[in-house]
C-alpha cells in the first residue's frame, strides 16, 4: 500500500501538471457556485440588519433656562458714531453666531445657508441694492422688521445694544466707505426705541415648568367650576339665578364648562350673552338663552360671578 502511495506523489511530482489537470474542474465549479450565490444574494448580503435610529429633530424640544424680567443695558449714543473695541468685539461674536450661516465669514453672502435663498443674502461689500439703506439707523430697521419677501427675518429679539455692535462691526469690517448717520437721525432712532432707556425684555421659563403652570391654571379652573356646577345644583328652587341658569342650559356641566372656557364672559354682561350666544345648542346651552330678558340677563350675571370663584 505504502509502495502504491509513494508511486502516486512520484508521478506528481515527475508531472505536476497531471495534479492541476485533475484539480482544475472543481476548482471551476466551486468558483461558478460561488459567483452564483453571491449574484443571487446580493441585496440580502449588503443590507444592515441593524436599524437605524431615526430621530425626528422637529420632536426635540431644547429646554429654556430661567430668566427674570429684566431692563436690557442702555445705549450710549455717542457709541452710534464711534464704536468702542468692546462694542466691535462683541458684535463679531453675535455676527459669527447668527449672521455666518448665510451672509458668509466674510460678509460676501456666500454661507452655505443661503445658497437656496432668492434673493441671496446681503453682500456686505456691495453698494448698491440696499433695501432700507446703509446707514446705521437704516440698519437698525433691518433688524428690527426684517425684510419681507426675502430670507432676512427680524432680530428684534436681541437687545438693542446687542444689534448696534452687530452693525458697528459689520459697517467698521466690510463696507467701505460707509455713510454716516446725522444727529437728528440718531435722536429720531432713540425716540423711536427709547435706546438711551434701556429696552424692557420679557422673563424667560423652562418649557417643562411652563407647562406645570399651564397644567396647575387648567387643574386649578376645573376645580372652580366644578364647584360651581355643585352650587348650582343645590341652590335649584332656592335662588333665581340658579333657576335662570337651569332654565337655559340643555347640560349644566357643559355650559359651565364653556364659561370656563370664555376668557371675558365675568367683564360684563354683554359679555355673558356672547359667550352663551357662541355656538347654541352645543355649548350646553339652549335656545332660550336667547331670549332672556335683561332684568334675568342681569339677576343671571350676579349669580354667576358670585358662585365661581
Amino acid at each position: 500500500m505504502q509502495n502504491n502511495e509513494k508511486k502516486f506523489l512520484d508521478k506528481l511530482v515527475e508531472k505536476p501538471i497531471s495534479l492541476i489537470a485533475a484539480v482544475y474542474p472543481l476548482v471551476l465549479v466551486a468558483l461558478v457556485g460561488i459567483g452564483l450565490f453571491m449574484t443571487s444574494n446580493n441585496n440580502a448580503m449588503y443590507q444592515n440588519q441593524v436599524p437605524p435610529k431615526l430621530v425626528d429633530t422637529l420632536s426635540v424640544v431644547k429646554e429654556l433656562g430661567v430668566q427674570d424680567p429684566r431692563i436690557s443695558s442702555a445705549v450710549d449714543l455717542a457709541t452710534l458714531s464711534t464704536a468702542t473695541p468692546e462694542m466691535l468685539e462683541k458684535g463679531k461674536a453675535t455676527f459669527t453666531n447668527v449672521c455666518t450661516s448665510c451672509h458668509g465669514a466674510e460678509g460676501n453672502g456666500d454661507g452655505a445657508a443661503g445658497v437656496a435663498l432668492n434673493p441671496k443674502p446681503r453682500n456686505f461689500h456691495a453698494v448698491d441694492g440696499w433695501k432700507n439703506g446703509r446707514k446705521l439707523t437704516e440698519m437698525y430697521k433691518t433688524l428690527q422688521f426684517g425684510i419681507p419677501g426675502s430670507g432676512m427675518s427680524a432680530y428684534d429679539y436681541l437687545p438693542a445694544a446687542e444689534r448696534i455692535s452687530l452693525i458697528s462691526y459689520i459697517r467698521s469690517t466690510f463696507m467701505k466707505d460707509a455713510p454716516k448717520d446725522s444727529d437728528q437721525e440718531i435722536k429720531a432712532l432713540d425716540d423711536k426705541y427709547s435706546l438711551t432707556k434701556g429696552t424692557q425684555e420679557p422673563g424667560q421659563l423652562p418649557i417643562a415648568g411652563a407647562q406645570k403652570l399651564v397644567q396647575k391654571a387648567k387643574a386649578t379652573a376645573i376645580a372652580s367650576y366644578s364647584a360651581a356646577v355643585a352650587k348650582l345644583l343645590a341652590d335649584k328652587g332656592q335662588k333665581d339665578g340658579a333657576n335662570i341658569f337651569l332654565k337655559i342650559s340643555i347640560d349644566p356641566a357643559k355650559a359651565m364648562a364653556t364659561l370656563a372656557n370664555a376668557k371675558d364672559w365675568n367683564s360684563s354682561k354683554d359679555e355673558l350673552k356672547k359667550a352663551m350666544y357662541f355656538n347654541l345648542g352645543e355649548n350646553g346651552f339652549n335656545g332660550k338663552a336667547a331670549y332672556l330678558a335683561d332684568d334675568e340677563l342681569a339677576i343671571l350675571y350676579q349669580y354667576l360671578k358670585e358662585i365661581v370663584s
